[in-house]
């Protein structure tokens, strides 16, 4: 509809109210001092405290940048107690799919203590061995008698978890949680004689509790320089070469071994030829209760892998060396002070000083991850 104006009238003028100038958003610095984690630190973080997670998955170290075949291995199954009243489940962290990674229980067990081989070639009545068989690479693409191996690899993270799935009328005992500090034999004590529960209630480190149907897990991680890198020529730096395999296939026992065969059957390369030793456990959850009483078991491990082999499969690792061992002195911290956050302090001011660092991480992911790794690292101060 058309208005008409009167002959002669003018227009009135429209008044457009000024805006005042935006001011511009300032950006947010973390306080002077203080480490910000970048995106990969982060998911590192991440990857240690809930291994779980499924924003764990594709998880690297971030120490150097390069091209990295990233992975996860997972397997689960059941162990019992014997008829001794104890029961076990040990994890020897691997990079391989045919190297035996679990050593765990049944129902014929007879000691009250860690016991696997009866000699040197045969299993005790009573023990079973799992490998991690969806790893992608065999312990004979990893190993290199006189050249540089098809793949080497390094473990980002790795977890066990148990829950007991009997009756509550046999539901009964303790569960003993422990990751070595130091990456040394969890089956044997100092002085070399086998290892036992109550041995693991010696160790400040040791989460002890209830038996539940709730999960209880133990994590471990990278703790010294050698495990956060992926070298090359690694195995040479041993002149035995049965240490060599050692090291190459499980990184966390290095020269630690355990034993030396499996079941009677020998653990070989395809040409038959012995392919070395069975890395020493550095995690071990130990349960007391009820001959027979079952618990599930879950294990997973995060990987990753470089070289001829892996490079199809490869994606980018980004570097971040700083924020890399400030995440590794934290969650080691965080296993020192076990679920004990007044000792001395120390785990209220780790949570503060890794929480403000992980809130002055980068915008686009603190907001998703963060919540993640704060839930995680609490579960750190209450496990092992």
């Amino acid at each position: 509809m058309l208005i008409p104006i009167r002959k002669g009238a003018r227009p009135k003028r429209q008044q457009v109210r000024a805006q005042p100038a935006r001011r511009a958003q300032a950006v947010r610095r973390p306080p002077q001092g203080q480490v910000v984690l970048s995106r990969p630190a982060l998911r590192y973080m991440l990857a240690i405290a809930d291994p779980w997670h499924e924003q764990a998955l594709h998880s690297s170290i971030p120490m150097s940048a390069g091209m990295t075949h990233k992975v996860c291995g997972f397997v689960r199954g059941q162990f019992e107690i014997g008829t001794g009243g104890h029961g076990f489940i040990f994890i020897s962290p691997t990079l391989a799919r045919d190297a035996p990674m679990i050593t765990h229980t049944n129902v014929a067990f007879t000691h009250n203590y860690f016991s696997v081989l009866t000699g040197l070639d045969t299993l005790e009545a009573g023990v079973n061995m799992v490998p991690m068989a969806n790893l992608p690479y065999s312990s004979n693409q990893l190993i290199a008698d006189d050249n540089v191996p098809a793949v080497t690899g390094r473990i980002v993270s790795v977890s066990v978890r148990v829950k007991y799935t009997g009756t509550e009328l046999n539901r009964s005992g303790l569960s003993y949680g422990f990751r070595s500090p130091r990456h040394s034999s969890v089956q044997t004590t100092a002085a070399g004689n086998a290892a036992s529960i109550d041995y693991l209630g010696t160790h400040f480190e040791t989460y002890i509790r209830s038996n539940e149907r709730k999960q209880f897990s133990v994590n471990d991680h990278a703790i010294r320089q050698s495990e956060l890198e992926l070298s090359q020529m690694a195995q040479f730096e041993f002149a035995n070469l049965q240490n060599a395999r050692t090291a190459a296939i499980y990184p966390y026992s290095r020269t630690n071994k355990a034993w030396t065969t499996v079941g009677g059957v020998e653990w070989t390369i395809d040409n038959g030829v012995n392919q070395g030793y069975v890395g020493a456990p550095t995690m071990v959850i130990a349960v007391t209760g009820v001959n027979g009483s079952p618990y599930q078991y879950e294990v997973i491990t995060h990987v990753e892998y470089s070289g001829v082999a892996a490079t199809a499969s490869s994606t980018p690792t980004h570097s971040d060396a700083q924020g890399t061992q400030r995440v590794i002195a934290a969650a080691h911290r965080a296993g020192l002070v076990r679920h004990n956050t007044q000792a001395a302090g120390t785990g209220n001011i780790m949570y503060s000083e890794i929480r403000a660092a992980l809130k002055a991480g980068e915008d686009d992911v603190k907001d998703e991850i963060v919540p993640v790794v704060e839930s995680g690292l609490s579960a750190i101060l209450h496990s092992v």
